[in-house]
């Protein structure tokens, strides 16, 4: 991504729910101002809780990069909007390449805190599917500024060169990209009725790895079914927590589906932030959205399915190479947690839907 923007000759959009001001923040916040100086129009959106805007306000000042709060809060890690925060991680260079998946900007996220080693997952994408996410990029932008902005579509006519140019450069032109958001402004949840459909069209296997497993009722009840249809379903999530509490409300929920055949993994060798559901090998879908409430509910959130069997597979074979930092979660161990774990992990889920 650094290189990316070293590399920008129009535009830099970058959108964040944390951006910090440590090392690696200090080193894209330089970049933003080197390319700044060149002319590159620059639009960084970061939520309004992120700890360290007042810092990235002093820092940008007067440096030609123009920099966005959304819901912001001049009391760091509180705010009456708390519910409605943008958990997006997109960057957009040049209106035709886009990084987007679970990774913010900070140094935890290249392993260096104290939660150790953090295993990630982003995908850097090239060519029309950037259009979609350019343009949520411009839904938010304009809810934070509080005005619609126009969506010029013809500074595309280039992206047809673009995808020859690809064709003969890439070994690989992946033509099925879908872009998925959602938010308050929605009708309807699309990220959980996306989850929702992609788990009950399964006919093999679905593969799941979240840091926060906090299904609603209907995905709860759709991966019983196909536990009990005979479908391969693995879940992996973290074996230490980032947050109070989750560790146990991730327990209660993969006991409900241990008891009936899944097969549970707690990754062992850092902290798993990975968000990705890998459905019979032929669909991939990956993004910022965790198994949770909060995401499905309550966030902003934008992901990406990718119905492409080659690149399914390269995500599946990543899959199992996380089992190997795994440890399997045996349902006889389970049985035999203590009635105290028991008791806090029926107290807290009462809490999910707000943790």
């Amino acid at each position: 991504m650094k290189e990316e923007i070293k590399n920008a000759k129009i535009s830099i959009n970058m959108e964040y729910f944390i951006f910090k001001f440590d090392n690696i923040g200090k080193e894209i916040a330089q970049l933003l101002v080197e390319k700044a100086k060149q002319g590159i129009k620059i639009n960084l959106m970061i939520d309004g809780v992120n700890r360290a805007n007042n810092k990235l306000i002093k820092f940008f000042k007067n440096s030609g990069v123009e920099i966005n709060f959304f819901f912001r809060t001049h009391i760091p890690l509180f705010n009456v909007r708390i519910n409605y925060r943008d958990h997006r991680k997109i960057t957009i260079i040049d209106s035709k390449i886009a990084f987007i998946g679970g990774m913010n900007i900070g140094d935890e996220y290249l392993g260096n805190s104290d939660m150790g080693y953090w295993r990630d997952t982003s995908i850097k994408i090239i060519g029309d599917t950037v259009i979609d996410l350019e343009r949520e990029f411009h839904f938010i932008l304009g809810v934070t500024k509080k005005q619609e902005i126009k969506y010029d579509k013809t500074k595309y006519e280039y992206l047809e060169f673009l995808k020859e140019e690809l064709d003969i450069k890439e070994d690989k032109n992946l033509k099925n990209i879908q872009v998925v958001s959602s938010g308050p402004n929605y009708e309807f949840r699309t990220l959980r009725d996306n989850f929702l459909k992609l788990i009950q069209t399964a006919n093999t296997s679905i593969l799941i790895q979240t840091p926060y497993f906090v299904p609603d009722d209907s995905l709860l009840d759709a991966l019983k079914t196909a536990i009990m249809s005979g479908i391969d379903v693995k879940i992996m999530i973290p074996n230490r927590a980032d947050h109070l509490f989750i560790y146990w409300v991730n327990q209660f929920y993969v006991g409900e589906l241990l008891k009936i055949g899944a097969s549970v993994y707690r990754y062992e060798k850092g902290f798993l932030h990975s968000k990705v559901i890998i459905v019979d090998n032929e669909i991939v879908s990956i993004g910022t959205c965790n198994f949770d409430y909060r995401s499905l509910y309550l966030n902003f959130e934008i992901n990406v399915n990718v119905y492409e069997k080659s690149t399914a597979v390269e995500f599946k074979n990543q899959f199992y190479r996380d089992i190997n930092d795994s440890k399997k979660l045996d349902f006889e161990d389970f049985e035999q947690r203590s009635i105290f774990i028991r008791i806090k992990e029926s107290i807290l889920r009462l809490l999910s839907p707000v943790l």
